[in-house]
């Protein structure tokens, strides 16, 4: 925020001084047309490397998780330098996972909005009452889904890590191993959720509330950073824990010399 905004205040701003200005003279309107396109792609570029360091931080974040406890649950030794040692041979095979679970999104999405669509050109014209139903009926069932797919999703993280499956294979994987525990994996997804919603609504209040002191603001960024890290750590360990209460729930035998020798490998 601290970062986007003021360009997205400043892009608003010329955008209304464009608009005012096409009548006058044409170096004015020039500027100000020059300034609205270098600020967009200013914002374009801190967007792509802010969402590029988000998946590095996922995936660092995942592996070394999921690494650590797995090694807790097997009585292996665990050392620091081990984590790092392991990290970089992970996050290839998480990579894989996270580009097909966005492709799902991608066609999920698109089916979302190509329904939108429909409704608003078909039944729009007919019932307006109708139309707002199907609306209102098609938007949940798509949260219902994307919720859904974000627990089995989180799930795959997992068995990307801690088995020989990965990308499409361990979203297979988790989506049979989540039956039986969809309770426990949508209760646990929804207090993560609460949690996420806290720390944001804390921040943008905290930040509101100290005005325009820069200083005080990057400090309260920092904070906040640091405690959504912590929940999204938090998170990684309860889902890895998850995952061996669903084998356990399946009757699927946790062979701790196989899982051993399998963490060895990397």
């Amino acid at each position: 925020n601290l970062a986007i905004d003021p360009i997205v205040s400043r892009i608003n701003r010329n955008t209304e001084a464009y608009i005012y200005t096409q009548n006058t003279s044409a170096d004015d309107t020039n500027i100000l047309h020059r300034n609205i396109t270098t600020d967009r792609i200013r914002l374009g570029l801190l967007l792509s490397a802010y969402l590029l360091l988000i998946l590095i931080f996922r995936l660092v974040s995942t592996a070394a998780s999921v690494y650590s406890v797995a090694c807790i649950f097997i009585k292996r030794p665990l050392t620091y330098r081990k984590v790092l040692y392991v990290v970089p041979k992970v996050w290839r095979r998480l990579l894989v996972t996270f580009l097909w679970a966005f492709v799902f999104v991608f066609f999920l999405a698109g089916a979302f909005l190509a329904t939108v669509l429909f409704i608003y050109l078909v039944f729009l014209p007919l019932t307006s009452i109708g139309a707002v139903v199907l609306w209102w009926f098609v938007s949940l069932l798509f949260l219902a889904v994307l919720f859904h797919f974000t627990c089995v999703f989180n799930l795959a993280t997992v068995v990307s890590v801690l088995e020989q499956s990965y990308g499409l294979r361990s979203i297979k994987k988790s989506s049979l191993l989540i039956k039986g525990r969809r309770v426990i994996a949508y209760s646990l997804y929804a207090l993560y959720l609460i949690f996420v919603s806290i720390v944001v609504i804390s921040f943008d209040f905290a930040i509101w509330s100290v005005g325009g002191v820069v200083a005080i603001k990057v400090v309260l960024a920092l904070v906040f950073a640091l405690l959504f890290a912590l929940i999204d750590q938090l998170d990684m360990v309860v889902s890895t824990i998850l995952y061996f209460s669903c084998k356990a729930y399946h009757h699927e035998s946790i062979d701790t010399v196989a899982l051993s020798e399998h963490l060895g490998a990397y």
